[in-house]
This record gives C-alpha cells, sequence and structure tokens, in this order.
C-alpha cells in the first residue's frame, strides 16, 4: 500500500499473501504528530497494488519478489 504521504501513515501489514477466497484486514494508522485541527487528511490518496502468485512463496520471499515482479502483472486501486 502506497500513500502520497507516507511519513504520516503507518500500514500494517505492509506487504502479505492473501489465498484465495481469503480476506485481510489491513490497518492504516495516522500517526499521533500529523492528529491536529489543521491536518487536512481527507486530501490524503491510498494506492492497493496487488498480483496474482502462481507458485508457492513464503512470507520471508515477498520483498524480493516485489523487486522483481514486471509491471504489466500489476494491478491498482486507488482510494
Amino acid at each position: 500500500i502506497k500513500t502520497t504521504s507516507p511519513d504520516k501513515f503507518r500500514v500494517k501489514p505492509g506487504c502479505s499473501i492473501l489465498h484465495p477466497g481469503a480476506s485481510a484486514t489491513i490497518s492504516v494508522y495516522l500517526l499521533k504528530a500529523y492528529c491536529t485541527p489543521t491536518s487536512d487528511i481527507n486530501k490524503e490518496k491510498f494506492l492497493i497494488i496487488w498480483t496474482l502468485i502462481g507458485h508457492d512463496l513464503k512470507q520471508a520471499q515477498l520483498v524480493e519478489f516485489w523487486k522483481t515482479v514486471p509491471n504489466s502483472v500489476l494491478y491498482e486501486h486507488r482510494y
């Protein structure tokens, strides 16, 4: 998950494997330092990027996988 202000937010989990038919909860936290009356978080945007994986992959292999996956097989959804 990417955001327009990565220094303001924490996302958990930042990267994960989701098997067919499963669901997951993704938590997006605004850091306390940015919780002020003048903060305009309504302008923030989020981008969820995903792809299909056709082979067994362990959670520890995800960082390397994302470095090598071609853009042609990526899917995106913007919020």
